[in-house]
């Protein structure tokens, strides 16, 4: 789906929810596709001089995995965890629950 369809979907939502809402649900939105926007092809990401040695393991062991997963299940093959996007923070988003 391209970025356009993606806007419209967004502001269409938007349409749908209380105000109180609308000020997180931007927040999360426009951070998601601010992490997509920044992903890279893991063949790429394999490829370059800048990406640690560990982080190159993982991107490789996770491609096994799928590998493994669909040959076992007899499934076609998907693009999920097909590129990488390397966080500025440690976490992608915090959740913070209070109570009385």
């Amino acid at each position: 789906m391209d970025f356009l369809k993606k806007s419209l979907l967004i502001i269409l939502f938007f349409g749908t929810v209380s105000c109180a809402k609308v000020g997180y649900l931007w927040e999360q939105g426009s951070a998601q596709l601010g992490l997509q926007s920044r992903a890279k092809p893991n063949e790429e990401v394999l490829k370059s001089a800048r990406v640690s040695k560990n982080h190159k393991q993982k991107i490789q062991h996770i491609q096994k995995l799928k590998n493994y997963f669909y040959e076992y299940w007899k499934k076609p093959a998907t693009k999920i965890y097909s590129r990488t996007t390397f966080l500025k923070n440690k976490a992608v988003t915090y959740l913070v629950i209070a109570s009385p």
